[in-house]
C-alpha cells in the first residue's frame, strides 16, 4: 500500500500576515481595546483621587490638588484630557454602530463599512476641535 503523500506536505499554520484585515474584525478588535483602556482609566483615576483625599491633612488642599489636574492649561493635561475623549468617542459610538447593526439597520456590509468610516471622521473632528 502506498500512502498518498501530498497531504503530508501540508503546513502546519496558515500565514495569516498574507490576508487583509476585515473592517468589521477591526471594529471589533478596537472597539474591545478601547473598553478596557477607558476601564484602567477609570480604575487609575478613582486611586488617585481616593489616595490625595487619604495623604491630604485638610479637604481644601486635596480640592485644590484634584481641581488644579482637572485645568487644561499645560500640554500634558490637553494630551490626557484628548486621550480620554478620544476612547470615549470612539467606544459610544461604536457601541452604538453596533447596536444599530444589530437592529438590521445595517444589513448591507457597504453600510457597515461607509458608518465605520464616518465614525473616524467625527472622531477626528471632535478632536481637533476646542472643546
Amino acid at each position: 500500500m502506498k500512502k498518498n503523500l501530498r497531504f503530508l506536505n501540508r503546513p502546519v499554520s496558515p500565514h495569516l500576515f498574507i490576508y487583509n484585515p476585515q473592517i468589521s474584525s477591526l471594529g471589533s478588535i478596537w472597539h474591545r481595546i478601547s473598553a478596557i483602556v477607558l476601564i484602567l482609566i477609570v480604575v487609575l483615576l478613582t486611586l488617585v483621587i481616593e489616595v490625595v483625599m487619604l495623604n491630604s491633612y485638610t479637604s481644601s488642599y486635596s480640592i485644590f490638588f484634584i481641581t488644579s489636574v482637572v485645568q487644561l492649561s499645560s500640554w500634558p493635561n490637553l494630551f490626557l484630557y484628548k486621550f480620554i475623549l478620544l476612547f470615549l468617542a470612539y467606544h459610544g459610538m461604536n457601541g452604538f454602530r453596533y447596536i444599530i447593526n444589530d437592529l438590521n439597520f445595517l444589513s448591507n456590509t457597504s453600510k457597515f463599512i461607509s458608518s465605520f468610516n464616518i465614525i473616524i471622521v467625527l472622531i477626528f473632528l471632535i478632536l481637533t476641535l476646542n472643546i
